[in-house]
């Protein structure tokens, strides 16, 4: 009767421990789930703003340490309002996640995607300079262009950290090149000393086809 109520016990004892490891891992996954919602867009499944922000610190840090340098793209997806308007939100939102998954098949594997909000995206190229991501950039848009249904066009802006900045310059650096692209009709700027912002103002037609053409060329 003893050594039955000692394998008893121990039987007991088993079974509770591993109980215990059953319920941990359940709790750690569902943290892990819950951690990555927090850095994660819905729609998308992209990293979001907050990550954004986080990762692009970190990343100007290590470009101080090391030297190394680093790129940032920002990209909009062009006529979305158009087409939220015509086709309805959820056209839309099909233009976002395709945008998405040819980010997903033209990255590097040490390059991040993100969407930053609305019809916003932004990718941090670690370890490579701005005609790095000029590339990335023409493969995004050959992977846009071999894709079946509504043609999906965006627009990007290219700058570069070479040394410490602070992250709101770079992202305000690759902003500019950015409209700067999308004034001039082009599909994608590097930010350059020169750059300025633009004024709002509405300027003579003529005079806007004339720097089109003189950006374009």
């Amino acid at each position: 009767a003893v050594g039955l109520g000692v394998a008893l016990v121990s039987l007991l004892g088993l079974i509770i421990r591993r109980y215990r490891r059953a319920q941990s891992a359940m709790q750690a996954a569902e943290l892990e789930r819950l951690g990555r919602l927090v850095v994660s867009d819905p729609l998308t499944g992209l990293h979001n703003h907050r990550a954004f922000h986080e990762d692009l610190a970190q990343e100007i840090q290590r470009t101080a340490r090391t030297g190394v340098p680093l790129a940032l793209v920002m990209l909009d997806v062009d006529e979305l309002k158009a087409v939220n308007d015509t086709a309805g939100h959820q056209a839309g939102d099909e233009l976002l996640t395709g945008l998405a998954d040819a980010l997903a098949v033209s990255v590097r594997a040490t390059d991040r995607a993100y969407r930053i909000g609305g019809d916003e995206f932004a990718l941090i190229l670690s370890g490579a300079g701005e005609w790095a991501a000029v590339q990335f950039v023409h493969r995004l848009n050959a992977t846009l262009a071999s894709r079946d249904g509504r043609r999906l066009r965006v627009t990007a802006g290219i700058a570069e950290a070479l040394q410490l900045l602070g992250k709101d310059d770079l992202v305000h650096d690759a902003d500019l090149a950015r409209m700067s692209a999308k004034r001039a009709g082009q599909e994608f700027a590097i930010c350059s000393v020169d750059m300025e912002p633009f004024e709002s103002s509405a300027s003579d037609p003529r005079e806007e086809h004339h720097t089109r053409t003189l950006a374009s060329a």
